[in-house]
């Protein structure tokens, strides 16, 4: 009886496992992806800064340049 009972714990922590460990892949899946959309969205978003007050700037790579958010006005 005691045998049967350990079996049956052992599956069931292992299924919890396996349930537990897919739950937290698909979480990170999702975090992954808005990741990559905020990435995207900060490029698109430099490259409007940039036309828009690149030609104030000597280097207009959007990649040398900060601005606080008080100075942005588009």
């Amino acid at each position: 009886m005691k045998e049967m009972e350990n079996r049956i714990k052992r599956r069931v922590m292992r299924q919890l496992q396996r349930d537990i460990s897919k739950e937290i892949q698909q979480m990170l899946d999702e975090r992954d992806i808005i990741i990559n959309k905020l990435c995207q969205e900060n490029r698109e978003l430099k490259e409007i800064v940039t036309q828009h007050l690149g030609s104030v700037f000597q280097d207009s790579s959007p990649h040398h340049f900060n601005l606080s958010p008080g100075e942005v006005i588009l």
